[in-house]
């Protein structure tokens, strides 16, 4: 998959908060996360990123 330019920023710029987020677990070795951690860091990731997309699209999106 190829991210276009919006969305790599919205990558960079959600990456300090999904970075915060594994401090707090306190685990950065993803396969000793449980099922329950992995899930929520994927939900956390889908949903800073997705957050920092609507940001940068706010007024190029009609509606």
């Amino acid at each position: 998959m190829q991210l276009n330019v919006d969305e790599k920023r919205a990558v960079n710029t959600a990456s300090p908060a999904i970075g915060e987020w594994l401090d707090a677990l306190g685990k950065t070795d993803l396969a000793q996360m449980t099922e329950g951690e992995w899930l929520s860091f994927l939900a956390h990731v889908y949903a800073s990123i997705c957050t920092e997309v609507r940001k940068i699209w706010e007024n190029e999106v009609p509606f």
